[in-house]
């Protein structure tokens, strides 16, 4: 019987055979690593895989440097350059990403989940249920990607002229298709996929894209798994 870390190689050696067959993008990985190692002055990218969510939070002391990335939006200053770089990359093909939002304070979170709490309780849901109802969509502080610095918003330019918030209309995009096609190139993945909130806990949010670094996110978008399972089995 192979051992569970024989077991590990095999199926890392199958991604990356499978990844070698994706020809549509055009993909090289030495230009993208490259070019992203420019963008963030040498930061490797270890850092950003783990886990945030509900049974998974961050510590109270939790604290990061932080860079701007686009119209006064922060990441993880660690992660930044390789946002910047995708957008640089989207807008020269014809792409343009408006980053809607990124970092989070937990006082900010808490002020987005409970402005959603009291808006459902208004409209009669009990509160409980209402509590219930945000957790689907907004994660509790220090339970949100966002307040870790490794997580962003992306809509298109136009986005709010014709919609009144994010939706998964966002899906039938061309930004949509260009981030599907090329997000994890910079090593982000579309963190909360369709089908897949039994395991991640939380909607189908085709506009946010998560840094988990270059080699995992690409083996995450081959292996077509959530963080969640991809963790479970491999980590």
């Amino acid at each position: 019987m192979m051992s569970q870390k024989t077991i590990f190689f095999i199926n890392l050696i199958f991604i990356t055979l499978f990844c070698g067959y994706i020809h549509i993008t055009g993909f090289n990985p030495k230009e993208t690593e490259e070019a992203a190692v420019i963008k963030t002055d040498g930061f490797g990218d270890e850092f950003a895989f783990f886990l945030i969510n509900h049974d998974n939070p961050l510590p109270k002391n939790f604290k990061i440097e932080r860079s701007v990335i686009q119209d006064g939006f922060e990441m993880d200053a660690r992660c930044a350059g390789y946002a910047m770089q995708m957008l640089e990359d989207a807008k020269k093909d014809g792409i343009t990403l408006k980053v809607c939002s990124a970092y989070r304070s937990p006082e900010e979170q808490t002020e987005i989940f409970d402005k959603n709490v009291e808006m459902l309780i208004k409209k009669k849901y009990d509160p409980k249920e209402a509590e219930r109802l945000t957790l689907r969509e907004i994660a509790a502080p220090y339970e949100s990607e966002h307040n870790c610095g490794l997580a962003m918003d992306l809509i298109t330019e136009d986005w709010f002229i014709n919609h009144d918030d994010l939706n998964a209309d966002f899906e039938y995009t061309g930004e949509f298709k260009w981030l599907s096609a090329n997000a994890w190139k910079y090593g982000f993945i579309l963190r909360y996929p369709k089908g897949r909130s039994d395991i991640t806990g939380i909607i189908y949010e085709p506009w946010h894209y998560r840094f988990v670094g270059l080699q995992k996110a690409e083996q995450i978008y081959c292996s077509n798994l959530t963080l969640e399972e991809y963790i479970e089995r491999y980590a």
